[in-house]
């Protein structure tokens, strides 16, 4: 394993998030946050799916690293616990059940693209 191939990856999903979330920072709700995590199941669905067996080194580099860089569970639930702080009670339920459904959703399709492609 190439652990300098890994901290790239993971370097360029820390710099793809901050890009995401610059573009959608005039949302209230964390759209940011939510699309970056849905997008990172998909992602790494699709990698799990069609690396994770057969081409380790691959699903390691990308998914670990890539998708460990880009995806933002901590940021979710620091957004999580500041709607709870502001006693936003019915934008926390949302944005969690939408991030948790969304995100095995994100998962779902990424294994089946990777069946078909």
């Amino acid at each position: 394993m190439n652990l300098l191939l890994l901290a790239i990856a993971g370097a360029l999903g820390t710099v793809c998030r901050y890009e995401i979330s610059k573009l959608l920072s005039w949302q209230q709700f964390p759209v940011a946050t939510l699309i970056v995590n849905v997008l990172g199941s998909f992602i790494l669905g699709f990698l799990f799916a069609k690396y994770a067996t057969h081409q380790q080194n691959i699903f390691t580099i990308l998914g670990v690293g890539f998708c460990g860089g880009f995806t933002t569970f901590s940021t979710f639930s620091l957004d999580l616990f500041k709607m709870i702080q502001n006693q936003q009670y019915v934008d926390m339920f949302l944005y969690l059940a939408l991030s948790v459904i969304l995100g095995i959703a994100g998962i779902m399709a990424g294994v089946y693209l990777s069946k078909i492609v």
